[in-house]
């Protein structure tokens, strides 16, 4: 086991192990964890920003998957937050690029979680198809946002 969080789970001590382990570079001096909220719906990025400051992570928005795709080519991301129905560039054909070996995105490991209000089971294995690592109905809760973390780690450590 290479850490634990204790239960009740708490948003400042799971923010805390997310930074440890995300962390591409753990020798560096204590960086802020990113997060990147793609949505189209500007209620909807405000809530999951709110979310994100709760848990004490850095958001940051992009309005499709086009805007994203360019901003993981400029940054690296701890996390991505994925809408799925788009326009310009829906969340399927994003995440495709961002998991292209031969784009220039920055990290192409970045786990991406779908955002979607469809979570029948063809929808699901649509996600993962496209590459993403899983996905959270809408409205996001912040309590199951920690668990899908929580679970997101611990199938990177096995």
């Amino acid at each position: 086991m290479s850490d634990y969080i204790p239960k009740p789970v708490r948003p400042e001590i799971l923010s805390e192990v997310l930074k440890k382990w995300l962390r591409k570079k753990e020798d560096a001096p204590q960086i802020d964890f990113h997060v990147l909220i793609v949505d189209d719906n500007p209620i909807n990025r405000k809530v999951v920003e709110e979310i994100c400051k709760r848990l004490k992570w850095l958001p940051h928005t992009a309005n499709d998957g086009s805007q994203a795709v360019t901003m993981l080519e400029e940054k690296e991301y701890d996390l991505v937050l994925m809408d799925c129905q788009m326009p310009v560039m829906d969340g399927y054909e994003a995440t495709r690029e961002i998991r292209k070996k031969n784009s220039k995105i920055k990290n192409h490991a970045v786990p991406i979680i779908a955002v979607t209000a469809n979570t029948n089971p063809e929808n699901k294995a649509k996600c993962i198809e496209a590459g993403m690592d899983d996905f959270i109905s809408k409205p996001i809760k912040l309590e199951i946002l920690e668990q899908l973390i929580q679970k997101l780690l611990k199938k990177s450590f096995i």
